[in-house]
């Protein structure tokens, strides 16, 4: 029996004759153990098992001899000896979202689950979120579980970072997730104050912009078979725009806003004006 986590449990390591191979059952420091972890032995007919730091890193590795490098044993057939380094605890973080595509401004919280295999992960031991390279939150460990909310990230694909710093008796660990976040939806229509108007007469038309979002700021453009011909500024969802300078005849026109941070552009369906 030797400690091969490093975390103060005595662990069993046998070596398993027939299948070649090393077991180890870690320890769970009350007389249990659990489930055995099974590695090669690095030969055939594993017959003995011993435990010595051999690489000098602080941590026991184990030794297991074999009859033979593989095949038949005896005869004059050297035996090998097969050697597993130790590496001590590990952990593993797992990642996941409330909810991917999100919305702007809606929040959204990040859980890191944080597992080692020598047990449980001590609370208070650090998680860092990041999107990215840029560090959003330092949160700490309780139960295993690190967590982080927010609601400003901006619209488009985030990559979502869980780094847990582990310490000096268990490793660090990641892991990532996509997070999308999406602006808001938005229609736009179009109507003229006078049609069919004459030519030289002037013709406002009012731009409407709504959404199930914040109300949409920012600019509409104007255009009349296809050619820009203007634009305006959205003051409560509405923006406008007066020409008398329509050709004769008939003006396709459409509006078409430009979207902002967090509104998704829109077109409005094409308004035929008769210019007489």
């Amino acid at each position: 029996m030797v400690d091969v986590d490093g975390n103060g449990k005595l662990d069993v390591v046998a070596a398993d004759t027939i299948d070649n191979l090393v077991g180890v059952l870690l320890g769970n420091g009350n007389g249990s153990f659990q489930s055995a972890q099974t590695f090669p032995s690095g030969g055939t007919l594993a017959y003995a098992i011993s435990s010595k730091d051999i690489d000098g890193d602080g941590k026991p590795d184990v030794l297991v001899s074999n009859c033979s490098a593989g095949g038949a044993c005896g005869g004059g057939i050297s035996g090998v000896v097969g050697v597993l380094l130790s590496y001590g605890p590990t952990s593993k973080t797992a990642l996941h979202g409330s909810g991917s595509p999100s919305l702007v401004d809606a929040p959204i919280t990040f859980t890191a689950q944080v597992t080692s295999n020598s047990g449980l992960v001590a609370d208070g031991d650090v998680v860092r979120f990041y999107d990215g390279s840029k560090l959003l939150k330092t949160a700490t460990t309780s139960g295993g579980i690190a967590q982080f909310s927010t609601a400003a990230l901006a619209a488009g694909t985030h990559s979502i970072e869980a780094l847990y710093f582990g310490h000096s008796s268990l490793k660090r660990s990641s892991a990532v997730v996509t997070q999308t976040v999406k602006k808001y939806a938005t229609t736009t229509a179009l109507i003229s104050s006078l049609n069919p108007s004459l030519s030289g007469q002037a013709v406002t038309f009012t731009a409407h912009v709504a959404t199930s979002g914040p109300q949409p700021t920012g600019t509409v453009n104007f255009f009349d078979n296809g050619m820009r011909i203007g634009s305006a500024v959205l003051n409560s969802g509405n923006a406008r725009l007066t020409t008398s300078a329509l050709g004769l005849g008939s003006n396709s026109l459409v509006a078409v806003y430009v979207g902002n941070a967090k509104s998704a552009k829109s077109n409005s369906a094409a308004v035929v004006q008769t210019v007489q």
